[in-house]
C-alpha cells in the first residue's frame, strides 16, 4: 500500500497557494494509462489551513479527517469520478461532520458516459492522454455568487464528452445524516480558498467504488490491464474565467515512486 501526495505552494515557497475557483474553469491534461484498478490518481482541493507551515505535515486534512474536499478527478483505467465532500463548517471539523461519501458523478456508472469514456473506447480512450475541463458555475455568473453546479468535460483530439453537471440532485440519494448542505455548503468552502493537491495511492482492499473491480459483474477492464507502472501524470494546468482563452501555468508529474510531500 502506498501514498504519494503533493501540495501546491506559492512561488516563494513560503505558504500554500490559495485557489478560488467559483465562476472559473480549470483545465489540465492527464495520462492515467498506467494507473491500474485499485489505485487512485487524484487531483483535488481541500480546505486545509492556508496559514499552516508548509513543513507541518499534520496540517493536511480532507473530508476523511475533517475539512471540505473538492475532488476534481479521482481516476484509474477502470473509472473516473468527480465528487464534492462538504462539511458542517469551513475550516477543520470533526470527521463525523463531513460528508465522507460525497455527491458524485462517475463515468463508469453514468449511463451517459459508460460507453463513450473508458479503456479503448472511441469517445475518450483513457489509455491515451486527454484533457479535463471543470467549470464552477455560479447562480449570477459572478465570483461572489452562490455555486449552482459544476460542469466537467473530457476532450481528446476532436472528441469531446460531457461527463456531467454536478448539482444538488447528486446529493439526493444520500442519507440525511451524511449531508451537510451539499452544493450550498461547498460554495462557502470555495469562498474561503482551497489548496490544490495531487496524489497517487493504492488501497489494499481495492477501489470498487471507483473502478468496479469487485462489483457484480466485475469490470472486465480491471482484469485485462494489470501490468501497469502505477503512475499518473497531470500537466498543463490552466485556471481562468469561464470561456476565456488561457495560458499554460504549470506542469507537474506525480509518480508512485517519488517521496510523499504534504
Amino acid at each position: 500500500m502506498g501514498l504519494n501526495r503533493l501540495s501546491l505552494v506559492n512561488p516563494e515557497g513560503t505558504a500554500f497557494e490559495p485557489f478560488y475557483v467559483k465562476n472559473r474553469q480549470l483545465t489540465f491534461t492527464t495520462d492515467i494509462s498506467q494507473v491500474p484498478c485499485g489505485w487512485n490518481a487524484a487531483m483535488y482541493f481541500t480546505g486545509m489551513s492556508l496559514t499552516s507551515s508548509i513543513s507541518n505535515t499534520s496540517a493536511y486534512c480532507d473530508a476523511q479527517s475533517g475539512c471540505m474536499e473538492m475532488d476534481v478527478m479521482e481516476a484509474n483505467i477502470g473509472g473516473q469520478q468527480m465528487t464534492i465532500h462538504e462539511c458542517a463548517n469551513t475550516g477543520v471539523n470533526a470527521n463525523s461532520q463531513c460528508d465522507q461519501w460525497g455527491c458524485l458523478i462517475n463515468t463508469r456508472t453514468n449511463p451517459a458516459t459508460n460507453t463513450t469514456i473508458g479503456a479503448g473506447l472511441s469517445g475518450i480512450d483513457v489509455l491515451k492522454p486527454f484533457t479535463v475541463t471543470t467549470r464552477w458555475h455560479t447562480t449570477d455568473g459572478t465570483d461572489k455568487g452562490n455555486l449552482s453546479y459544476i460542469e466537467q468535460v473530457f476532450t481528446q483530439g476532436t472528441h469531446s464528452v460531457t461527463v456531467g453537471n454536478l448539482s444538488q440532485s447528486e446529493c439526493a440519494y444520500l442519507p440525511s445524516n451524511m449531508i451537510f448542505g451539499g452544493i450550498a455548503k461547498m460554495s462557502l468552502g470555495l469562498d474561503a480558498g482551497m489548496v490544490l493537491i495531487l496524489s497517487v495511492w493504492e488501497a489494499g482492499a481495492g477501489m470498487t467504488w471507483l473502478d468496479g473491480d469487485a462489483a457484480t459483474p466485475p469490470n472486465p477492464v480491471c482484469s485485462e490491464y494489470t501490468s501497469l507502472a502505477d503512475r499518473g501524470n497531470f500537466s498543463n494546468f490552466i485556471l481562468g474565467p469561464i470561456g476565456t482563452p488561457l495560458t499554460v501555468t504549470a506542469s507537474i508529474q506525480q509518480t508512485a515512486t517519488t517521496a510523499a510531500i504534504a
